[in-house]
């Protein structure tokens, strides 16, 4: 049955059982073994030279967990493949700041290849293009951008993972219930992609959607948004937000409502996500394996540098992992 859209509820919530195991967990734990064997560790080398590879990310690795596990995954690939990596962030997605950060590097002109999570789906192609006009070979990763001339774009399956998270949550509630969902900032491609993967799990289910609204992917805008949302509706079976950082600062309104019957969904499994799933505070959350697709990203860099190598327009991550009270202790070892 399609999700449906309501203004509001008055009825009083009823307590609904959840399942002690999750079918959709099972499913999504055995592709995703399937997803790791076939990915591999495909055309490992050494570069020939110290290539200079500069690696824009979104956000400062000290800012948000997703982004200090990106680093450490890149730096990982420095030392693997014999390169010389400069990584660099913004304050809280600043698109202007990044626009000129990327001009700077190509006047500098000592990259030799750039790898850039773009803040902006379309406001960062002018000065990508630039790049790629100066003889730069450009990697997109994380976020999709609206660019010509760009080597590839790695990053995860937004859609099909908040479809997986949509379909889990159907579980959980048994099939019917009333769902509110946490989006970042407007027009931000990741989370319309894992907003709209959410509305098409939830499709399954007979899900009344009461609302969506912006969290600003910052947690204390998220309790501030969920504060209202609890302060107004009675009856909520579910929040889903598209990241954890928010999911966070859905808790925290709960808590602070004393409202304890209400699943909380993230995105990104980060490692105070995972604590908060063991304490019971949060319900899910997924993982990207941010390591392994900021590795990725700089050994295809390399292998073109190295050898011409064209790819695909686009190399989607498909090894998503669901995680759930079931599973958590597996990612916090």
């Amino acid at each position: 049955m399609a999700a449906g859209f309501l203004t509001g509820c008055d009825d009083k919530p009823a307590q609904r059982s959840r399942p002690q195991t999750s079918v959709v967990l099972a499913q999504n734990q055995a592709q995703a073994a399937a997803d790791s064997r076939a990915l591999g560790v495909a055309q490992e080398l050494t570069a020939s030279r110290p290539w200079r590879i500069s690696f824009l990310m979104k956000n400062f690795a000290w800012a948000n967990p997703y982004w200090r596990r990106t680093q450490e995954g890149a730096e990982t690939a420095r030392q693997s493949f014999g390169v010389f990596l400069r990584v660099q962030g913004v304050q809280e997605y600043a698109v202007e700041r990044q626009i000129r950060s990327l001009d700077a590097l190509i006047r500098e002109d000592r990259s030799d290849g750039i790898i850039i999570a773009p803040v902006d789906t379309n406001r960062l192609s002018p000065v990508v293009e630039k790049a790629v006009r100066a003889g730069i070979p450009v990697i997109v990763y994380d976020t999709p951008l609206n660019a010509e001339g760009v080597l590839t774009y790695v990053g995860s399956d937004n859609f099909r993972a908040g479809t997986l998270l949509g379909r889990w949550v159907v579980e959980q509630l048994g099939g019917a219930g009333n769902v509110l969902i946490m989006e970042g900032l407007p027009g931000h491609q990741n989370s319309l992609d894992r907003r709209n993967g959410m509305l098409e799990g939830l499709r399954e289910g007979d899900i009344n959607v009461l609302g969506l609204s912006s969290g600003r992917w910052q947690r204390a805008d998220a309790q501030q948004v969920a504060a209202n949302w609890l302060a107004r509706l009675d009856d909520i079976d579910a929040i889903m937000a598209v990241d954890d950082v928010m999911a966070l600062g859905i808790a925290d309104a709960l808590e602070g409502a004393n409202r304890r019957n209400v699943l909380v969904t993230g995105f990104d499994a980060n490692t105070d996500a995972l604590l908060a799933i063991r304490q019971g505070r949060l319900h899910a959350t997924m993982d990207q394996v941010p390591k392994l697709q900021a590795r990725r990203a700089v050994q295809l860099m390399v292998r073109h540098l190295e050898t011409g190598e064209p790819f695909p327009a686009t190399l989607l991550w498909s090894n998503l992992r669901l995680v759930t009270a079931e599973n958590v202790t597996d990612f916090l070892q």
